[in-house]
């Protein structure tokens, strides 16, 4: 059996102060999938949740009581339940397609990657579209392909790119200048960096199940030939043990 991280960044900016991108599992995806079908979620993703890597505290390890910004790549519970575990959460900012899918029923819900529970808390948040941003072009960072960007923070240092395919609303995030370079943050568009080098993407079976397999493809070819061609970039994914090791990612941008 093999672990795989669920990945969170934290990104310091020197006016905005700290933005959380995603925020992985939480106390909550427990009592979200005790009851059936949510327990269908367990079954065919085993999780083990330790407390002590809970989003507070690795936010506490890095002298953070907590974000001011979280930017979600799109609402799978391995995604958004660690949110849950904050003492206040700040401003949400994910896809307009992805706040809609909140209003499916019970079951679509939970076909869709985010159990009822998790579902009605997200629903009550003040969730923002990332398409109500400014939008900008991405042919100066060769991203061309993939349509236009968002400009997260007024200043173009993170920019929203969407990774259609995997889920609902799927959106990664570009930064073009941090302290470790430029980084694209792609969620679940990848699941390992490893996989993206030797051009080898999930099965079909899975991605049917997880999403649309063929916008999966589209995203996963237009990355990898974003990464033949940038290849300095460092694009992290966020099941990749190569990206997240058992400790906290931060990068300033």
């Amino acid at each position: 059996m093999r672990r795989f991280p669920a990945g969170v960044a934290l990104l310091r900016h020197p006016v905005h102060g700290t933005i959380l991108f995603d925020a992985g599992y939480g106390a909550l995806f427990n009592q979200a999938t005790k009851p059936f079908p949510e327990r269908i979620y367990r079954w065919l993703t085993p999780v083990s949740f330790n407390a002590n890597y809970n989003l507070p505290s690795q936010l506490q390890k890095l002298g953070v009581s907590a974000p001011d910004l979280v930017f979600l790549s799109h609402l799978h519970a391995d995604h958004v339940a660690g949110l849950f575990d904050l003492n206040t959460i700040p401003p949400v900012i994910t896809s307009q397609t992805a706040i809609e899918k909140l209003n499916a029923k019970r079951l679509a819900s939970l076909q869709a990657g985010c159990p009822a529970m998790l579902r009605d808390r997200l629903k009550a948040l003040p969730l923002k579209a990332v398409e109500s941003l400014p939008q900008l072009s991405l042919q100066p960072y060769g991203l061309q392909a993939f349509g236009s960007g968002y400009d997260l923070l007024g200043d173009q240092t993170a920019i929203a790119v969407s990774l259609p395919g995997h889920g609902f609303g799927q959106t990664g995030l570009f930064l073009p200048k941090t302290s470790k370079g430029a980084i694209f943050l792609v969620a679940d568009a990848v699941w390992s960096f490893q996989s993206l080098q030797r051009n080898l993407p999930p099965p079909k079976f899975t991605l049917h199940r997880l999403g649309n397999a063929a916008a999966f493809m589209d995203s996963f070819a237009k990355l990898r030939a974003f990464h033949l061609a940038q290849p300095e970039v460092k694009i992290i994914a966020s099941h990749c043990t190569e990206s997240y090791p058992l400790s906290s990612s931060e990068v300033k941008i």
